[in-house]
């Protein structure tokens, strides 16, 4: 079913952190490499992408600057292990866009973004639905104002943004079907049901609903999507 735009959540608290914060926010960061990777998918490189060879969402060209960071010689990019892709994409991506310190939900769709876009155009345009300066990095005043706001809103906010831009694009006439399933899933809107990153991400910030979290014997902890209900809960916690 469709859930209402008027999405109401509990948004993080300012208040009452510790030295446990990280810990707690990077218990989102398994289920988010999962959702990228079923996105991102295998080795591909077709000619009108500008993007070049990519494999488990990694250009060339990111893994030959990340390569020659650590001194190492450059590698085809096809055939890039999981656990090193998501290494560069924690590193490259996220942590470029605060992922760490986002409301559940919201982290998640800034990931994504940062990683098919470029953390400083995801950077900002968050802040500018957030209405402050758009410098591109997430710092006190961003965090800040997304505190203020409801992660499941802004999570529909910036998808609806983001199509916006890339439908500004000269390749989207070429990518259009599956950048628009991957942001907004296989029907518009927010929907229970669906795969896009809106549906996805508002789903993990309301967090309360039960049927989406239903324990499985076979992970014990993790729901349908492999989600973990109380990572979520305490990220969202009031």
């Amino acid at each position: 079913g469709t859930l209402p735009r008027s999405i109401r959540v509990i948004a993080c608290s300012s208040s009452g952190a510790d030295s446990q914060e990280g810990t707690i926010m990077r218990e989102n960061y398994p289920q988010i490499h999962a959702w990228i990777g079923m996105s991102e998918g295998g080795y591909v490189n077709h000619p009108a992408d500008p993007g070049g060879a990519t494999d488990r969402g990694i250009t060339q060209r990111t893994y030959d600057a990340w390569r020659k960071s650590r001194g190492l010689a450059p590698h085809s990019v096809r055939g890039i292990s999981k656990g090193e892709a998501e290494t560069i994409i924690e590193r490259q991506y996220m942590d470029k866009v605060g992922a760490d310190d986002l409301p559940a939900g919201l982290d998640y769709a800034m990931a994504d973004y940062s990683v098919n876009s470029g953390p400083s155009r995801a950077a900002k345009e968050l802040q500018r639905i957030l209405g402050v300066t758009a410098d591109g990095i997430v710092g006190a005043e961003t965090l800040a104002a997304v505190l203020s706001r409801d992660p499941a809103a802004l999570v529909v906010a910036l998808c609806e943004a983001r199509m916006g831009f890339l439908k500004r694009l000269r390749h989207w006439q070429t990518f259009r079907r599956g950048w628009t399933e991957r942001v907004m899933g296989r029907v518009d809107g927010v929907q229970t049901d669906d795969i896009g990153v809106i549906d996805r991400g508002v789903r993990m910030a309301r967090g309360s609903a039960d049927r989406y979290f239903q324990k499985d014997a076979a992970s014990a902890k993790l729901g349908p999507e492999g989600i973990d209900p109380e990572a979520v809960r305490r990220k969202n916690r009031p």
